[in-house]
Formats: structure tokens, C-alpha cells, sequence
């Protein structure tokens, strides 16, 4: 397919390295790098979002494309069968695989039977209530709740986070966002939202566990979100706190995650998947607000293929070069 274009969004330690591959091989008008997009306008424009991740949980990248009515290609890792149709799973390591499903029509996925925002905000009180926590609020949510980020700038877990604290106060819960100033991102979209947010002096994540400790020992209100393993590590055997793990921990990530989960009063992970290795844990999906409408009508070629995400090994996206090439 002379025709196919693909887009390469983000930025990465891979980023030189693909412009250069692209160049050596003349694709130059097939591929663009434009950088940080705006994901709803970027996957406007595309029919395909191809994920060939060597890992995932709950992706909302798949979730977000499927939403819109968008093809999705992942690899069969770890939580994407849970989202993505057979049809579109494919083994990132059978590049003639990966090329031949990426074209195929027939590879769709409907997220009709999937959580909605009424649902997870329903899930949401649900852990509350599990969790024994005592409160005035209907459906046994806690009076405050404070959610401290995994990290300063913004991914997956961080939208997660925004959202869970909206979807807090919506139900009546007084919410406070926890996070560093260095980067600053997390905390400047959590104020430009409205959040009632707290700002500690830190740079890096070493930096940012230790005045995190500091100030939950001192000052934190009410029961304490952890966003991620970094928080939870930091606060580890601490009363009234949740955990809630957005990646499967790996490495020497694996001895931490026991002692971050330690006397907390439950557990969440975004897939079945990551329930099952880290054991004891409640099944909490990620969400995608459906747009309602597909903006992009086909009108045959070119096709576009898509890519969001960090570009880099774990994200495949060595994978899917080659999978244009063929």
C-alpha cells in the first residue's frame, strides 16, 4: 500500500533514531513526527491506532480509538485481550502479521459492553464502601480524600487521576491533589481545573517520595489515594490508604510492591490481567468518554495508520517501522 501514512506522535529517546531510519528509507513523505498532538484531532484524521506494546494494562489509547470508532491493532499482552477483538490482536514479533492485519477492514472493535463514566463513579464508591470506610455520604464515600500523583508530569494514570478526582467531588467528596513541583504539570492542570491542590517542594522521584512522607505524616486529611507505586511506596504501612497500581510491577519494582501495599485498606488494578500477577486485588477499568459520533468518514485511500504514545522499545514501535516497511 504505496499509499499508507503513518503518524508518529510523542516524543522519546527513539526519536532521532526513527527520523533517521525514515529518511534512509526515502519514506519521508509516508511518515510524520509532529510531536506532542492533541489526541482528539489527531485520531480524526486516522483509521488505524496501532499499540504493538511489549506490555499494557488498561490502555487507554485502545480505549480512547475504539471509542471513536477507530481500528485498534494491539499486541496480545497483558490486559489488551481484555479490550481488543481477536481479530485485531496480533504477535508483535510476526511483522508479516502485523502488516497484513494492520490493512484488515474486517478488524474491528465495539466497546458496547464496556464501562461507562456512570459505571466507574458507581465502582468508585464501591471501594469505598469495601474498604469499611466510615462517613456521612451516601453510598459510604469518605468525607475528604487526598490523591497524590505517581508523577509530576502527565500519562495515563495521571488522566486517571484528574478523573477520579472530578468524579469525587461531583459525588459530594472534598478532594485534595498531591504532587511535586518539579515537573509541574500534574499540579498545574489539577489547579486549572478547579482542584483544591497542594504543591511540595521536590524535584525527582527521589525527592518527591521523601517530602511526600514528610507531609502525609504531618498534615494529610482523610483516607489517601495513592495514585501508583511511587506514592504508595512512599507511604508504605500507613492507615487509610488505597492503592491503586496503573503498571504491573517488574524488576526489582516487584520486591517494592508488597511493602507499598502494606496495611493498605484495598487494592485496584485497571485489568484482570494485572489482578492475576500481583494477586489480591480489585479489578477497576480505566474509562473513555465516547465522543459519540466517528468524525472521520473513509474515503478510501490513502489509508492512515496511527501511533500514539511514547516512542520507544516497550511501546513496539520498532516493531510497527518494520510493519510499515513490509
Amino acid at each position: 500500500r504505496a499509499d499508507a501514512r503513518l503518524t508518529i506522535a510523542g516524543v522519546g529517546a527513539l526519536d532521532a533514531e526513527l527520523r533517521r531510519r525514515v529518511s534512509d528509507l526515502g519514506l519521508a513523505d509516508a511518515v510524520d513526527f509532529p510531536g506532542f498532538v492533541d489526541p482528539d484531532a489527531a485520531m480524526a484524521e486516522a483509521d488505524v491506532l496501532a499499540q504493538l506494546s511489549v506490555w499494557e494494562n488498561c490502555s487507554y489509547s485502545l480505549l480512547d480509538a475504539a471509542n471513536r470508532g477507530m481500528r485498534v491493532v494491539a499486541s496480545s499482552v497483558g490486559g489488551n485481550p481484555e479490550i481488543v477483538a481477536e481479530a485485531g490482536l496480533v504477535d508483535a514479533d510476526d511483522v508479516a502479521q502485523v502488516a497484513r492485519v494492520l490493512l484488515d477492514s474486517d478488524a474491528v472493535t465495539t466497546l458496547d459492553d464496556w464501562p461507562s463514566v456512570s459505571d466507574m463513579t458507581a465502582a468508585i464508591a464501591g471501594v469505598y464502601a469495601k474498604a469499611g470506610v466510615a462517613s456521612d455520604l451516601p453510598g459510604g464515600l469518605p468525607n475528604h480524600v487526598t490523591i497524590a500523583t505517581n508523577n509530576g508530569d502527565i500519562g495515563g494514570g495521571e488522566v486517571m487521576l484528574l478523573s477520579i478526582a472530578a468524579v469525587l467531588e461531583e459525588l459530594g467528596v472534598d478532594v485534595t491533589i498531591v504532587g511535586p513541583s518539579e515537573p509541574g504539570e500534574l499540579v498545574a492542570a489539577a489547579r486549572d481545573a478547579g482542584h483544591r491542590v497542594v504543591e511540595l517542594e521536590a524535584s525527582g522521584r527521589r525527592a518527591w517520595m521523601l517530602a511526600l512522607r514528610r507531609w502525609d505524616a504531618a498534615e494529610r486529611r482523610g483516607i489517601l489515594w495513592c495514585n501508583g507505586l511511587v506514592p504508595a511506596a512512599a507511604t508504605a504501612g500507613r492507615p487509610d490508604r488505597i492503592v491503586h497500581l496503573h503498571q504491573r510491577p517488574l524488576g526489582a519494582l516487584r520486591v517494592i510492591e508488597p511493602l507499598a501495599r502494606f496495611k493498605a485498606l484495598t487494592t485496584i488494578v485497571p485489568s484482570a490481567s494485572m489482578a492475576a500477577a500481583v494477586g489480591n486485588a480489585e479489578v477497576l477499568p480505566n474509562w473513555s468518554q465516547s465522543p459519540g459520533t466517528r468524525n472521520r468518514v473513509p474515503q478510501g485511500p490513502p489509508i492512515v495508520l496511527g501511533f500514539l504514545g511514547r516512542p520507544s522499545i516497550d511501546k513496539g514501535v520498532d516493531v510497527l517501522a518494520a510493519a510499515v516497511q513490509e
